[in-house]
């Protein structure tokens, strides 16, 4: 009986051995060996894209083996768009897609970032000049409401990936197409509401960095509707393109003055991400009509009397 329990055994061992060296060899074939070719001839690699995206886009099965393979050799992918070749291996695709050797120059555009710093890092990129980008950016069948030569707000914040011979032209349809992307045309029908929204969006971005952002805009929609001057250094700095000092501000006739004039400044004052609009958008009126911030807290109130003495307790 125990001959037989080790010829038995014998056998289980050279049949899972035997399974463990098939499975090797498909695996190293599969990775090494075989050569394949593909649908397309390039592949953007976003943030965020891990193999598994890479290789739905490539038209590849994801299996366990490769997976094992990432894991135990620490592959990491570098964002960009990659010319993609025929006849390679996966070993071969892999070093591709881990290179910094890109067919882009990466382009990205801050939350806040106005026209004018997105035109001078176009330029310091050397993609195209500002003028060039101007009469693009106006060559483009944009469905939105915007003043003359000026897309603020819809410059849309993000990182981009262009190919390094690409002209003004390909940049301008792709960071408004972005915008589209986000905000497509048909849910938003009434243009010139949307366009004020967008101002709005753009003074809280400017006045908050991204705190408190519901509650900035509830109080700007409170001055708005009883037609109270917003105050807001953030509209004159855009004009100036820096800080706005007191007396500017008591005594500049600038349409982006808001010390001066009511209402909205005449166009957004920077580009806004989508989370901003939309919170503008969707923003409750508030019961305040003042705030500061002071130490990362912003401080609310009802009166001019009850603000000017919070920000005596606070100093």
């Amino acid at each position: 009986m125990k001959k037989k329990n080790k010829k038995g055994y014998k056998k289980i061992y050279i049949t899972i051995f035997s399974i463990i060296l098939i499975s090797f060899g498909l695996f190293y074939a599969d990775i090494f060996v075989v050569k394949r070719n593909f649908d397309i001839n390039s592949i953007t690699v976003e943030k965020g894209d891990g193999f598994l995206n890479v290789y739905k886009k490539l038209g590849l099965s994801y299996t366990l083996l490769d997976k094992i393979y990432f894991k135990l050799n620490n592959q990491n992918l570098v964002t960009g768009n990659y010319e993609i070749k025929n006849n390679i291996t996966k070993k071969e695709l892999f070093e591709l897609l881990k290179s910094t050797d890109t067919q882009n120059i990466v382009l990205t555009i801050p939350e806040g970032f106005t026209q004018n710093q997105i035109f001078e890092r176009i330029e310091s990129l050397g993609l195209a000049n500002k003028e060039d980008m101007l009469r693009a950016l106006n060559k483009v069948d944009f469905p939105y409401y915007h003043e003359k030569d000026n897309f603020d707000g819809y410059l849309y914040p993000e990182t981009y990936f262009i190919p390094k011979n690409a002209g003004p032209d390909f940049i301008a349809k792709t960071i408004l197409g972005e915008f589209l992307k986000k905000f497509p045309s048909e849910k938003y029908p009434d243009k010139k509401k949307f366009y004020e929204d967008l101002k709005l969006a753009s003074v809280v971005m400017f006045e908050t960095g991204g705190n408190d952002r519901e509650k900035v805009a509830g109080v700007f929609k409170h001055r708005l509707r009883i037609n109270m001057l917003l105050q807001s250094d953030a509209t004159l700095k855009y004009d100036l393109g820096r800080m706005a000092y007191k007396k500017e501000l008591q005594n500049n006739e600038s349409l982006y003055n808001t010390y001066k004039h009511k209402g909205l400044p005449p166009t957004p004052i920077c580009n806004p991400d989508k989370d901003t609009i939309e919170i503008t958008i969707n923003a409750p009126e508030s019961e305040y009509l003042f705030f500061f911030m002071s130490g990362g807290k912003t401080y609310y109130s009802k009166t001019h009397e009850e603000h000017l003495r919070k920000r005596n307790e606070v100093k």
